[in-house]
C-alpha cells in the first residue's frame, strides 16, 4: 500500500460538473411540485411557506441518516455519534420549532397561544390546515432522497466525510433560503397574493436551490455514477 493510500484518498475540492448538473435538475424538479400546486390546485402563500418549512424537517431527518452513515468503519466516530446525533436532533428541532411558529404567525393564520410547540405538533397542525401538504411533502422528500443517493451514497462521500462536517450543513440553507423567502412572502402578501407573485416566489426559491445544490454538495464527494450514466 502506498503512503498516499495509507493517509486516505485525496478528494477534489470542487464539485464535479456532471454531479452538479444532476443536482440542478433535481432542484428544478423539487420546485416544480409547488409550482404545479400554485398553477392548478390553488395553493396560496401560507401553503407554500408551510411546505418550505416542512422541507427543513425532511432535510434534518436526512442529515441524521447521513451523520450515522458517515465513515462507518471508525469505532471512535461511532462513539462520538452517540453524543453528536442526539445533540443535533435537539438543537435542530428547537431551531425549526421557533422557525415554524414564525411561519405560522406570519403566513398561516397566526401562532397558537402557549409554549413553544414541538416540530411534529406544528407539522400535524399544518397538515390539518392544508390537506394536500402531506402529498406535496412526500413528493419533495422523494426528490431529496434521490439527491442524497447521488451526492452522498453513489459518490462514496459517506466513506470519507466526518460527521462533524455534516452537523451544521442544514443551517446554512435554512438561513439563506428562508430569510429570503420570508421577505418574498411579505411582498406576495402585500400584492394580494396573485398567482404571478407566487410564481415569482417559487422562481426565487428555485434559483437559490440551484446555487446550493449545484455548488454546495457533500465535502469529499466524487463524480456520481448515476450522473455519468445519464450523461449530465
Amino acid at each position: 500500500m502506498s503512503a498516499a493510500a495509507g493517509q486516505g484518498e485525496e478528494v477534489p475540492s470542487l464539485e464535479p460538473r456532471a454531479r452538479g448538473r444532476l443536482g440542478g435538475v433535481l432542484a428544478v424538479v423539487a420546485n416544480a411540485i409547488p409550482l404545479a400546486g400554485v398553477l392548478w390546485w390553488g395553493w396560496d402563500v401560507g401553503f407554500l411557506m408551510a411546505l418550505f418549512w416542512a422541507e427543513n424537517l425532511v432535510l434534518g431527518g436526512i442529515n441524521v441518516g447521513r451523520m450515522l452513515a458517515a465513515m462507518p468503519g471508525s469505532v471512535a466516530l461511532w462513539a462520538m455519534k452517540l453524543f453528536v446525533v442526539p445533540f443535533f436532533c435537539i438543537h435542530f428541532g428547537m431551531f425549526t420549532a421557533a422557525h415554524g411558529l414564525f411561519v405560522s404567525a406570519l403566513f398561516a393564520g397566526g401562532a397558537p397561544a402557549g409554549d413553544l410547540e414541538m416540530p411534529w405538533d406544528l407539522l400535524s397542525r399544518f397538515m390539518a390546515q392544508y390537506p394536500a401538504l402531506a402529498a406535496a411533502l412526500a413528493a419533495v422528500t422523494l426528490v431529496h432522497l434521490v439527491h442524497t443517493w447521488v451526492d452522498f451514497v453513489s459518490t462514496g462521500a459517506f466513506r470519507r466525510v466526518n460527521p462533524m462536517a455534516l452537523m451544521f450543513q442544514p443551517y446554512g440553507r435554512i438561513v439563506v433560503l428562508h430569510v429570503t423567502l420570508i421577505f418574498g412572502g411579505f411582498m406576495v402578501q402585500a400584492a394580494g397574493a396573485p398567482v404571478a407573485a407566487l410564481v415569482l416566489l417559487l422562481v426565487l426559491k428555485t434559483a437559490i436551490d440551484l446555487g446550493l445544490w449545484v455548488f454546495g454538495g457533500t465535502p469529499g464527494a466524487k463524480d456520481s455514477q448515476l450522473a455519468g450514466r445519464l450523461k449530465l
